[in-house]
């Protein structure tokens, strides 16, 4: 489908995740810190945000096995695309933070991991380049007060909105990188404030912290 190149189970994309403490050597075309974003965490079977064509791509395999890697990725670079994404959407977040990107200069790029219960994402930064895109993480222990299961995993969803008219079609190489550490902060700012729409199972919200 034109304008939105996922990778949600086999398909011709290439794709890679790095777990490591240490700093990456690709320098794709541009960076952004902390780009505005919505984020949702849910312990379910599908993932809290959903690509165009979700329930089809997973027909021969449940969510959590078409992730067996550990990443989802959509490329959404169009209004008609953006409109056939599916949220679990109750506070209507995910709608307006859509609504307000302006795809003649703004492009979607929607991720989707499974996470370890016990432990959250927190994401540094996101890399670009004409046929590439890039996320870095660090990975940090929830809250001691907060109760999960240690063999458990949750599905965390995040819609990034990255300062930049990207073509989804040619979008075909996808790395993620997840350290154990700070985030590096070497790349120009964020293009405008992180929005933080999570929900886990209970129901509770938080952000992905500093």
């Amino acid at each position: 489908m034109a304008g939105c190149n996922g990778l949600f189970g086999g398909s011709a994309e290439s794709s890679r995740t790095v777990e490591s403490g240490g700093e990456r050597t690709h320098d794709p075309a541009d960076t952004v810190v902390d780009p505005p974003m919505v984020r949702r965490r849910v312990d379910a079977d599908v993932p809290p945000i959903r690509p165009p064509d979700f329930e089809r791509e997973r027909a021969d395999g449940s969510a959590r096995e078409r992730l067996s890697f550990g990443a989802g990725y959509a490329v959404v670079d169009s209004r008609s695309a953006a409109a056939r994404l599916d949220a679990d959407d109750e506070d209507g977040a995910v709608a307006a933070f859509v609504d307000a990107t302006e795809f003649e200069r703004e492009t979607l790029f929607l991720q989707t991991r499974l996470v370890a219960a016990c432990y959250r994402l927190r994401l540094c930064h996101v890399s670009w380049g004409p046929d590439e895109i890039e996320t870095e993480y660090v990975r940090r222990l929830r809250p001691y007060d907060e109760r999960c299961a240690s063999d458990a995993q949750v599905f965390e969803s995040r819609l990034i909105r990255l300062p930049v008219a990207l073509d989804g079609d040619a979008i075909n190489s996808f790395a993620t990188g997840v350290g154990t550490g700070g985030c590096g902060h070497g790349a120009r700012g964020a293009s405008g404030a992180e929005r933080d729409a999570s929900a886990d199972a209970a129901g509770s919200a938080g952000g992905d912290g500093r």
